[in-house]
């Protein structure tokens, strides 16, 4: 039996328009059957890949997302925003606050992982430690980008991307028999060909960690991360977006 589809919700119901009371409808989606669409919209979404206990607050331009703030694994649908540059604000009642600049792009879409380490930040300056001591590791909420373009309606031979925000510096999975190692924090990425199929299934030491769907052609992308449970978790998105 084939495993149902999970699509993203459709442009007239999910996209910003401009102007921030339509980044909290765009958000905590409401019908907006008699708003007129732009032409050049980018996209936004977001995935909490923390792996802690706790919901994870998003701020974008000052505006709050969601106020209840979004559970672990979760994974928003694509929305429409005006192209230009949006502040994302992110905080976790455990690891903190990030902030981050993303610029949206007309027919992209910008995706924000969110997640947890324990490396320094890249602008960190170097901090002084007692003599003989290991600097201090503590984990912190740090956030990735990622951008890709908008499938195709046509798209013959789509693509797997996969990341993994774990502390593991590489994963070595099998896509239906095919070899794809990931880097930590560095996209891998796959052609899903015919001999992939349309049900691939992501294995980790012979055992399923995640099962696609292929059956509407259209790019995906799979976020991997250590759940609070302490077990691989993942989150997945479609690059189809309308």
């Amino acid at each position: 039996m084939r495993p149902p589809l999970k699509r993203t919700f459709s442009l007239s119901r999910r996209s910003f328009l401009a102007g921030m009371t339509a980044l909290t409808v765009a958000w905590n989606p409401l019908a907006a059957q008699d708003a007129e669409i732009p032409a050049n919209l980018g996209f936004l979404r977001l995935v909490n890949a923390v792996g802690m206990s706790g919901r994870l607050k998003v701020k974008i331009n000052g505006m709050e997302a969601d106020p209840s703030g979004f559970e672990e694994g979760h994974a928003t649908s694509s929305v429409g925003l005006l192209p230009k540059t949006y502040q994302v604000d992110l905080e976790h009642e455990s690891l903190g606050k990030e902030t981050i600049q993303v610029a949206v792009q007309t027919g992209q879409i910008a995706t924000v992982m969110a997640y947890k380490t324990e490396k320094p930040p890249k602008d960190a300056k170097p901090g002084g430690t007692a003599k003989g001591e290991a600097p201090k590791k503590e984990p912190r909420l740090a956030s990735l980008l990622y951008e890709s373009p908008v499938s195709a309606a046509d798209v013959k031979v789509p693509s797997l991307t996969v990341f993994q925000l774990t502390a593991t510096n590489k994963i070595d999975f099998k896509v239906s028999g095919a070899s794809l190692a990931a880097l930590a924090e560095r996209p891998a990425q796959l052609a899903v060909t015919k001999a992939i199929g349309n049900f691939p299934e992501i294995q980790l030491n012979g055992k399923a960690a995640c099962l696609l769907n292929f059956d509407i052609p259209a790019d995906q992308v799979v976020v991997f991360f250590t759940g609070s449970d302490g077990n691989l978790k993942s989150a997945q998105l479609r690059n189809d977006v309308r």
